[in-house]
């Protein structure tokens, strides 16, 4: 069964569409398939697989050091800087591959692959296309950074040996999955923005959006002022609302 429904009917008299039965839910469910296709098309990608592996390697390897943290912190062990470290790593190692494969031109490769006429044939829309490529790429992002951070999240948590250390690596984990979605969704924003504004020239204007900022607000010493920088803000400032204190950006 295909994810999208079939052409709306026309009526023979007037030539206008005839509303299917539910038609603001089938609406609805035809958006979403849309996603689901462009998002199983993105995660193909070269640098989204190597997102989709980073994160694996960001919770295996964070993971083991929460447990080899426990064994020689004892049962109060915090696991706050593990936690802040995932999640800086989990922005860098997975979001930038992820960013790549957000801005990358989709549109011609679909095009050969036959998704536009397929999606064309169901009544999708170009826009609806190019929308659904948007979104699939906030939806990759919020999950290859947020997942490795909850999953290091749940074993800080579970690793705990004590409620008073539970509730604290409770409190960072949180602080961290929240960095990492709030990045994830603006790492793939940028990347398909910068796609929409620039077409093939998209991972050029990307480094020109993200990188060259951040290069020059960091030698003005003013790192904040830049995409990245911000980031690295907007941790330290969910460490500190989670009292357990935030550190350098």
């Amino acid at each position: 069964m295909s994810l999208l429904r079939e052409p709306t009917p026309r009526a023979a008299a007037s030539g206008e569409p005839v509303a299917p039965p539910g038609g603001s839910v089938a609406s609805r469910v035809d958006r979403l398939a849309l996603v689901a296709i462009e998002l199983s098309h993105l995660r193909r990608l070269g640098s989204a697989r190597v997102a989709v592996a980073a994160a694996g390697a960001v919770a295996l390897a964070f993971g083991v050091a929460v447990v080899v943290a426990r064994s020689e912190g004892g049962a109060s062990a915090s696991f706050a800087s593990i936690l802040r470290a995932s999640a800086r790593a989990s922005a860098w190692l997975v979001g930038v591959p992820l960013a790549l494969a957000a801005s990358r031109d989709r549109e011609a490769a679909e095009r050969a692959d036959g998704i536009e006429a397929l999606a064309a044939a169901r009544g999708a829309s170009r826009e609806a296309l190019a929308s659904a490529r948007g979104a699939s790429a906030i939806v990759l992002g919020a999950r290859a950074l947020g997942i490795p951070v909850l999953v290091v999240g749940f074993v800080a948590v579970a690793a705990s040996g004590t409620l008073r250390a539970a509730i604290g690596n409770a409190a960072a984990a949180l602080a961290a999955f929240a960095f990492a979605l709030v990045a994830g969704v603006t790492l793939g924003a940028i990347g398909a923005a910068s796609v929409r504004l620039a077409g093939a020239r998209s991972r050029s204007l990307l480094a020109l959006v993200v990188i060259a900022p951040w290069l020059a607000a960091d030698l003005a010493g003013r790192s904040a002022y830049s995409i990245p920088g911000a980031l690295g803000a907007l941790l330290s400032v969910l460490m500190s609302l989670a009292g357990v204190g935030g550190g350098a950006p």
